[in-house]
């Protein structure tokens, strides 16, 4: 059936070794968009249904997810679900600076509680429930160059030996360049 990753890209949930996917999966994502001037709103509902087959069981397993984000533009740009594109890019001569863009996200993912009561994922490795809280910047220099940072915390609800995992806290930068 898969696993699922924090936004550091770490795997915080995966199904035991004798656990198989069992027919199709049923996924329901519906999801908002709106976009006014410098801001804009996403938000979205995940609610996924598998059968699975384990070591000695089978049970239908649903797992639910729901996350809000908000951009705004600082720079007089509209917000849109697609890349921003400043008005003017990056010159310092000129004192344009390009666009730059404030994020920000949260979200939670729960796991179906039968997962564990039969056997399908180990609660001591596993947790039950994560909540992510993002923040983050975008500065686009130019339509095709944009510099990033932001920041994450992933809570974790069980998943460990002795209760709660230990929480994960990100800090990412990068640079990306697309032709």
């Amino acid at each position: 059936p898969g696993a699922y990753r924090t936004f550091g890209q770490a795997t915080w949930f995966s199904y035991a070794p004798t656990t198989v996917a069992a027919g199709s999966e049923q996924r329901y994502v519906p999801q908002l968009a709106w976009y006014a001037g410098p801001v804009g709103v996403l938000a979205e509902y995940v609610k996924t249904s598998q059968r699975v087959d384990g070591a000695t069981s089978s049970a239908r397993l649903s797992n639910h997810a729901w996350q809000a984000g908000l951009v705004v533009v600082l720079t007089g740009e509209r917000a849109s679900y697609a890349t921003l594109g400043p008005t003017r890019t990056f010159d310092p001569d000129a004192c344009s600076w390009g666009a730059l863009e404030l994020t920000g996200r949260y979200g939670e993912l729960s796991i179906d509680p039968a997962t564990f009561g039969g056997g399908y994922a180990d609660a001591t490795k596993s947790p039950s429930k994560s909540r992510e809280l993002t923040a983050g910047f975008n500065w686009y220099l130019a339509r095709a160059v944009r510099l990033s940072s932001d920041f994450a915390r992933t809570t974790f609800v069980s998943g460990a030996a002795s209760g709660d995992r230990r929480a994960e806290t990100l800090v990412l930068a990068r640079m990306q360049v697309a032709y």
